[in-house]
C-alpha cells in the first residue's frame, strides 16, 4: 500500500514537472519573463525526495522479505516440533490400538480415528480458507478508503492552486493599476513642464514690449532735448512749463516713495516667502526621518520574517524526524504482520493439533473406564496389561498438565494483548494531537505573511505620500522662482524710472539755462509735453499693471503656502496614524512570536513523549521477542493484535499522505510570497526612477 502510494506522488510530481518546463518553453518563445524556473526546480526536489522515500521503502520491504524468511525458518522448526507431536500421539494411537484389540475394546461413537482426523482437518482448512477471504475483504475496504482520501487531498490541492492563482491575477491587477497611476502623475508632470514653458515665453514677450517701451522712451526723450535746444522763445510759458514740470516731479517723487514702500514691503513679503519654505524643508526632512524611521521598522518586520522562515525551517526538519519515527513504527508494523502470519499458521496448525488431542484425550478416558470395567473381570494374570494401563494413565496425566497450562499461557497472552492495545491507542491519539499542531502552526504562519504583506502596502503608500510632498514643495520652489524673477523686473522698473527721473531733472536744469535764450517755440514745446504727458500716463498704467500683477503672484504664493501648509499637516497626521498601525502591528507579531514560542515548546514535549513511546514500544518488542516460544498458544489473541495493527499501518499511510499535502501547500505558499516580495522590490524601484525623473524635470 505504502509503494503504491509513493508511487502515485512520483507519477503527479512527474506531470507536474512535465507541466511546468512546458509552460516555461512557451514563456520563453514568448519573450516573457515567468517564475517558471524556479518552480521546475521546487518539483525536481520534490521529485528526488518521493524518489528517495521509494528507495528507503525498497529497503523496508527488503527488511520485511528477510523477516519473512526468518519466520519460514522458524516455521519449518515448529513443523518439525509438530510432527513430533504427531509421532507421539501416533504412538499412544498405536498403544490404544493394542489396547483395544487385546481385550475386544470399540470406541463408543463407532468413528474410526483416521476417519475423525481427516474430517477435522477438512474443518480447518474451510474456516482458513472463510477467514483468508474475511481478512480480503477487510483489506479491499481499506484500499478504497485510502482512494477515497486520496481522491479528497487531490481536490482540496486543486482548490489551493485555484486559490494561488487568484492571489497572482490579484497581484497583477494592483501592479497594473499602480502603472497607470504612475502614468497619469508623468502626464502631469508633463503638462506642468508645458505650462511652465508657457509662462517663460509669455514672460520672453513683456521683457521684449518693456525694452521696446524704453527704446520709445529713449527716442522721445531725444526729441525732447532737441527740440528744447532749438526753442529759445516763449520764456514765460517755458516757466509756466518748469513750474508744472516741478509739480510733476514733485508728484514722480511721491509714487517714486510709494514704489519704495511697496518694494520693501514686496521684500519682506520675499522674507516670509523663505522662511516658509524653510519650514516647508524642515517639515520634509522631519518627514524623510519618519519614512526611514518607518523603513527601518519595515526592516526589523522582515528580519523578523526571516526568523519565522527559520523557524519553518526547524519545524520541518522536526517533522522530518517525526516521519523517520513513524517509518522505524511502519517498519515495526510490517515485522508485525509478517508474525501475524507466520502466527496464523502455527496457530491453525496448533489449534488442529490441540483439537485432535482433547478428543484423543476424551477417547483415551472413555478407553480407560472401559479397560478399568474389563480389568475387574479379566483373570488375575492380567498383571502386564495393568501396567499399560498406569502407564496410558501416566500419559493422560501428562497430556492434562499440558493443556492447563496452555490455557494459563493462553490468559498471560490476552493480557500482553490488551496492554499492547492501549499503547496502540495512545500512540494514535498523539499522532492525531501532532498533526493539529502543525496545522494550527502553517495557519499561524499564513497570518504572519498577510500581516507582513499589509505592512509593505502602507509603506508602499507612505512612500507615495512622500514623493507628493516633495512634488509641492518643488512648485513652491517654482513659484517663489518666479516671484524673485518678478521682484527683479519691478526693481528694474524702478531704477528706470528713477533714471527717467535723473534725466528729467537734467532737462529742467537745461530748460532753466536755456529760458534766457529762447522764447520761440512755445506751441512746439507744449505739443511735445502732450507727447511727453502721454509716455508718462502710459508709464504709469504700465506702473499700474505691474502692481496688479505683483498682487495677483502674491495671492497665488499665499494659495500655495496654505496648501502645502494643508499637505504638510495631513501628512503629518497620516505618519502618526501609520506609526500607531505600525506599533499595534509589532505588538502582534510580538504575540504570534509568544505563541509560536509555546506551541514549539508544547510540539518539543510531544516529540519527547512520542520518542518514550517508541521506547516503550521498543522495550515491548524486546518482550515479545523473548516470548516467541509461547507465540504458538496466543490464536485468537494475536489474531486481534494483528487486526490493531494493520488498522494503525492504515492510518500511519494516512498520516504520511498528509504530511505529504503539507509540504506541498508551505511550497506553494513559500513561492507565492517569493514573487510578491520580488514584485514589491519591482514597483519601489519603479518609483524610485519616477521620483529621479521628476527631479530631474523640475531642475
Amino acid at each position: 500500500m505504502l509503494r503504491s502510494i509513493l508511487v502515485h506522488q512520483i507519477s503527479l510530481s512527474a506531470d507536474s514537472l512535465y507541466d511546468a518546463q512546458k509552460q516555461h518553453r512557451a514563456d520563453v518563445r514568448k519573450g516573457g519573463e515567468t517564475n517558471a524556473g524556479d518552480t521546475i526546480r521546487v518539483l525536481r526536489v520534490e521529485l528526488a525526495e518521493v524518489t528517495e522515500r521509494l528507495n528507503q521503502t525498497r529497503k523496508q520491504l527488503d527488511t520485511a522479505e528477510n523477516r519473512c524468511e526468518e519466520l519460514a525458518k522458524e516455521l519449518r522448526n515448529k513443523a518439525h516440533e509438530n510432527s513430533r507431536l504427531a509421532a507421539e500421539i501416533a504412538a499412544v494411537k498405536i498403544t490404544k490400538i493394542g489396547l483395544s484389540e487385546e481385550g475386544s475394546v470399540t470406541p463408543r461413537n463407532g468413528i474410526p480415528p483416521l476417519a475423525a482426523e481427516r474430517s477435522g482437518g477438512r474443518v480447518l482448512q474451510v474456516a482458513s480458507l472463510s477467514q483468508a477471504l474475511e481478512e480480503a475483504q477487510r483489506w479491499a475496504s481499506q484500499a478504497e478508503d485510502s482512494l477515497r482520501m486520496r481522491e479528497q487531498a487531490v481536490a482540496e490541492a486543486e482548490e489551493v492552486r485555484v486559490s494561488l492563482e487568484r492571489r497572482v491575477k490579484d497581484a497583477e491587477t494592483r501592479m497594473a493599476e499602480m502603472g497607470s497611476s504612475l502614468e497619469k502623475k508623468a502626464t502631469e508632470a508633463a503638462q506642468l513642464r508645458q505650462e511652465l514653458d508657457e509662462e517663460r515665453e509669455e514672460r520672453g514677450r513683456l521683457e521684449e514690449d518693456l525694452e521696446a517701451l524704453q527704446d520709445e522712451a529713449a527716442a522721445s526723450d531725444a526729441a525732447a532735448i532737441a527740440q528744447l535746444a532749438e526753442s529759445g522763445a516763449q520764456i514765460q510759458s517755458l516757466t509756466d512749463v518748469k513750474t508744472r514740470t516741478e509739480e510733476r516731479l514733485s508728484a514722480l517723487m511721491r509714487e517714486r516713495a510709494e514704489l519704495d514702500v511697496k518694494l520693501a514691503l514686496l521684500k519682506r513679503s520675499k522674507e516670509d516667502a523663505d522662511a516658509q519654505l524653510k519650514n516647508a524643508r524642515a517639515a520634509i526632512v522631519q518627514l524623510e526621518a519618519k519614512l526611514m524611521s518607518e523603513e527601518g521598522r519595515s526592516a526589523d518586520l522582515e528580519a523578523q520574517l526571516t526568523s519565522a522562515g527559520e523557524r519553518e525551517r526547524r519545524l520541518g526538519e522536526e517533522l522530518a524526524a517525526g516521519e523517520k519515527e513513524i517509518g522505524e513504527l511502519t517498519q515495526r508494523v510490517g515485522a508485525l504482520e509478517g508474525e501475524k502470519q507466520g502466527l496464523e499458521v502455527l496457530a491453525e496448525n496448533r489449534t488442529g493439533d490441540l483439537e485432535e488431542s482433547r478428543d484423543e484425550t476424551a477417547q483415551l478416558k472413555n478407553e480407560c473406564e472401559d479397560m478399568k470395567i474389563e480389568l475387574a473381570q479379566v483373570k488375575p494374570n492380567s498383571a502386564e496389561l495393568a501396567r499399560d494401563l498406569a502407564d496410558t494413565n501416566d500419559d493422560l496425566t501428562d497430556t492434562e498438565n499440558r493443556l492447563a497450562k496452555s490455557d494459563e499461557n493462553r490468559n498471560k497472552a490476552w493480557e500482553e494483548v490488551e496492554r499492547l492495545t492501549g499503547v496502540k491507542e495512545e500512540l494514535n491519539q498523539r499522532l492525531s494531537m501532532f498533526t493539529g499542531e502543525i496545522r494550527n502552526l502553517n495557519e499561524r504562519l499564513s497570518e504572519v505573511i498577510a500581516e507582513v504583506a499589509d505592512l509593505h502596502k502602507k509603506l508602499g503608500a507612505l512612500r507615495s505620500e512622500k514623493h507628493e510632498a516633495e512634488q509641492s514643495s518643488v512648485q513652491a520652489k517654482a513659484a517663489a522662482a518666479e516671484l524673485e524673477l518678478q521682484l527683479a523686473v519691478a526693481q528694474k522698473r524702478a531704477a528706470e524710472l528713477a533714471s527717467k527721473l535723473s534725466a528729467s531733472e537734467q532737462s529742467n536744469r537745461e530748460v532753466s539755462s536755456l529760458l534766457a535764450e529762447t522764447k520761440s517755440q512755445k506751441k512746439e514745446v507744449e505739443s511735445e509735453l502732450k507727447e511727453t504727458r502721454s509716455v508718462v500716463a502710459q508709464l504709469g498704467n504700465e506702473l499700474t499693471g505691474v502692481r496688479n500683477e505683483v498682487k495677483a503672484r502674491g495671492a497665488e504664493l499665499a494659495a500655495v503656502k496654505e496648501k502645502m501648509a494643508a499637505k504638510v499637516k495631513e501628512g503629518a497626521e497620516r505618519v502618526s496614524k501609520l506609526k500607531g498601525e505600525l506599533s499595534d502591528a509589532v505588538q502582534r507579531g510580538t504575540e504570534l512570536d509568544k505563541k509560536l514560542g509555546q506551541a514549539l515548546q508544547g510540539l518539543a514535549q510531544r516529540d519527547q513523549a512520542l520518542l518514550t513511546a517508541s521506547e516503550e514500544q521498543r522495550v515491548l518488542l524486546s518482550e515479545v521477542d523473548t516470548h516467541k516460544g509461547d507465540v504458538a498458544r496466543l490464536e485468537h489473541e494475536l489474531n486481534r493484535a494483528l487486526t490493531d495493527a494493520s488498522e494503525t499501518s492504515a492510518k500511519l499511510y494516512e498520516a504520511f499522505a498528509k504530511l505529504a499535502e503539507t509540504e506541498e501547500a508551505l511550497a506553494e505558499i513559500k513561492e507565492e510570497k517569493e514573487s510578491l516580495e520580488t514584485g514589491l522590490s519591482a514597483v519601489q524601484q519603479e518609483k524610485a526612477d519616477v521620483q529621479v525623473r521628476g527631479e530631474i524635470s523640475a531642475l
